[in-house]
């Protein structure tokens, strides 16, 4: 999608970022060695903070993206019980491509990677053992993400919608049954 689609008021997803609204679009001197630069100025929803996204760049305008539609998230739900993407032992290999998941923003890869986590929690639950610190954060990270579009979208607090997901995805959380 050209970033030249976007207007001032969309509401749009940049990245990790969450729910933003297009408040302008404008030049600004933000860094003096490259002088005036035209860039969306983004504000996001959840923390009213400020974005600067350059007009022109192709980087930035891939990580930008029109909000999903109530259909739109059933479908990626509904679609995701047949996806899976399988646990790495390696931690570093698997942390290494969950930081890329949660920073290309991607839904779809978004909630393959939680189911993942969520079938190894599991796995390590039935030996008591828990996920590891790094893992967990991911988790947790990758969650506030789809939470933040989900629940803007949903009219739905951000926190019922973990289990709205876990739900639509036949996730059985183990210390979710402890607070059930």
């Amino acid at each position: 999608m050209s970033t030249n689609e976007f207007k001032v008021g969309d509401i749009v997803v940049y990245g990790s970022n969450g729910v933003c609204r297009i408040d302008n679009i404008d030049t600004a001197s933000l860094t003096p060695a490259l002088g005036p630069r035209m860039y969306y100025f983004l504000t996001q929803i959840k923390s009213g903070s400020t974005i600067y996204v350059p007009y022109e760049s192709e980087l930035s305008s891939s990580k930008m993206r029109y909000i999903m539609t109530r259909e739109d998230i059933e479908a990626l739900l509904s679609s995701a019980r047949d996806k899976t993407l399988e646990w790495n032992n390696d931690r570093k290999t698997r942390s290494n491509l969950f930081r890329e998941i949660l920073s290309r923003g991607l839904h779809d890869e978004l909630i393959m990677m939680i189911r993942c986590i969520y079938a190894q929690k599991s796995e390590l639950g039935k030996c008591n053992k828990r996920l590891s610190n790094t893992d967990s954060d991911i988790l947790f990270y990758a969650e506030s993400v789809v939470e933040d579009e989900f629940s803007f979208v949903l009219g739905v607090p951000a926190k019922e919608i973990g289990s709205y997901v876990k739900s639509a995805l036949g996730i059985c959380d183990v210390e979710d049954d402890n607070y059930a």
